[in-house]
């Protein structure tokens, strides 16, 4: 429960700091703060994805594995972090790779749905 709040906090601060850092007078002062940002988040919605997966497996072994990985917010979230590790090997336009992140954010029309209040 805590762990998907702060997933959902940190989905809203990326998309905040994508747009922040759209503009060439906010990049240009905290352009390195923006890289080590992303850098960290995409590491913590890796792990995410990673325990997702084992906790799939614990479920229904491959067969679960399987259902989350196509599922919908499984592509979401393989689509949204796939792209950082893909420009560390062919060098890109980030921009639009990082767009890809904003699929993200669907994940959180999750909780509208989960939630119990």
């Amino acid at each position: 429960m805590y762990f998907d709040k702060f997933i959902y906090l940190l989905i809203i601060s990326n998309v905040l700091a994508m747009i922040l850092e759209s503009h060439v007078s906010i990049r240009n002062v905290y352009g390195n703060f923006f890289n080590i940002f992303e850098a960290i988040s995409i590491y913590i919605f890796s792990f995410e994805y990673l325990y997702r997966i084992r906790l799939a497996y614990l479920d229904n072994r491959l067969k679960g594995v399987r259902k989350y990985v196509f599922s919908s917010f499984g592509l979401i979230d393989l689509i949204s972090i796939l792209p950082f590790y893909l420009n560390q090997f062919v060098k890109v336009d980030g921009r639009f790779l990082r767009i890809l992140r904003l699929f993200r954010l669907t994940r959180i029309f999750k909780l509208g749905r989960d939630s119990s209040s």
